[in-house]
């Protein structure tokens, strides 16, 4: 009989529904997990980016000094720039 089945229909749905809304959970608890990881990549990157420029600025004139002290102090470079 038709009465028979739906017992066991009910308890079917409650139970899918028990099932989505615990994949809906499982979805919003990742959104924001992502959206946090995402966040805190751009700031990694705009850190990044800051500090390549910064080494950048440090690399040529240190490079030079170091040049220069290594030829005992021939060239005017770092006394241009560091006086």
């Amino acid at each position: 009989m038709v009465s028979d089945f739906v017992p066991l229909v009910i308890t079917s749905m409650l139970f899918l529904q028990a099932e989505m809304e615990e994949l809906v959970r499982k979805v919003d608890s990742l959104t924001a997990e992502n959206m946090a990881l995402r966040s805190e990549i751009s700031k990694l990157v705009e850190d990044s980016e800051k500090i390549r420029a910064e080494n950048a600025a440090l690399t040529v004139p240190f490079f030079v000094l170091c040049l220069c002290l290594d030829q005992s102090c021939l060239c005017d470079y770092p006394k241009q720039v560091f006086t």
